[in-house]
């Protein structure tokens, strides 16, 4: 065997040896007191996204979980070695693609009117990089450009149209009635995290002990996220009903028309 070879069997060696001691972890700290499922979460853009990857990712962090996040584009296999997946801006998800394995998902909205008033003011400041790219039908200039060259009125119109693409119809063509999905209002969350974050968690099927566990460490990196020293730049305050301060009729009916019934369909207030 050449010295080649054998660096190579000892990498596949280690390889091997680093794959068990992380399924031992796994083992010993699941949160499951019973098998396994794969937890789904979906969302979209602009309806606590941010929020619940960000408790989902540390979550598994703590217990020795594997997460996947496939990028936007043709649904990708999830690895049976995958504990957590996370989606955002799907209208649904292909399940040939989790192997046949047991499913415990969630799935959160957000008022229509709230994500545009909050999609307007983050593309305002400039966030994601596509937002930074000169483009030809806007003579050379970024969207972000475009945007601050516009009233509020306008530029939220702008926005709305945008929205009505890919955001509106991704929540309006979702399956409402999965039984292994427990389907989840932003505004609902955001207004009572204890009880919903313990939902959540005894829906995915978490042991007691665990449920009251991850709902502290839910709550902590909330009030981090939001107020504490490691606040982050692309939270503004997510107050939900903050669309009634902003918009205006010609919004409203904006809205309506790219994506119709929408608001009632998920059952908001019409006002």
């Amino acid at each position: 065997m050449t010295v080649s070879s054998i660096s190579s069997v000892r990498a596949v060696s280690r390889a091997t040896a680093l794959r068990a001691r992380r399924e031992i972890v796994r083992i010993r700290h699941s949160p499951f007191p019973n098998d396994r499922p794969l937890v789904v979460h979906c969302s979209h853009h602009k309806t606590g996204t941010v929020w619940l990857f960000n408790v989902l990712r540390v979550l598994a962090a703590r217990h020795g979980l594997r997460v996947f996040q496939p990028h936007k584009g043709p649904a990708a296999l999830v690895d049976r070695h995958v504990d957590i997946a996370l989606y955002e801006g799907r209208s649904t998800v292909d399940r040939m693609n989790f192997g046949g394995r047991a499913v415990r998902g969630s799935h959160m909205v957000r008022d229509p009117r709230d994500v545009a008033v909050s999609s307007y003011f983050y593309h305002l400041r400039g966030a994601e990089l596509w937002n930074q790219i000169p483009l030809e039908r806007f003579g050379g200039r970024t969207y972000h450009e475009v945007l601050q060259s516009l009233s509020t009125r306008d530029g939220l119109l702008m926005e709305i149209q945008r929205l009505g693409t890919y955001v509106y119809p991704g929540m309006a063509n979702w399956d409402y009635h999965q039984g292994d999905f427990l389907e989840m209002r932003y505004e609902e969350l955001w207004s009572d995290e204890p009880t919903g974050f313990r939902a959540l968690f005894r829906f995915y099927g978490f042991s007691p002990a665990v449920v009251e566990s991850s709902v502290h460490l839910a709550l902590e990196l909330t009030a981090r996220t939001r107020t504490g020293p490691g606040r982050i730049a692309h939270v503004r305050s997510g107050r939900p009903g903050e669309w009634r301060e902003h918009l205006e009729p010609v919004h409203l009916d904006a809205i309506e028309q790219v994506a119709p019934g929408l608001i009632a369909q998920l059952g908001y207030p019409s006002c």
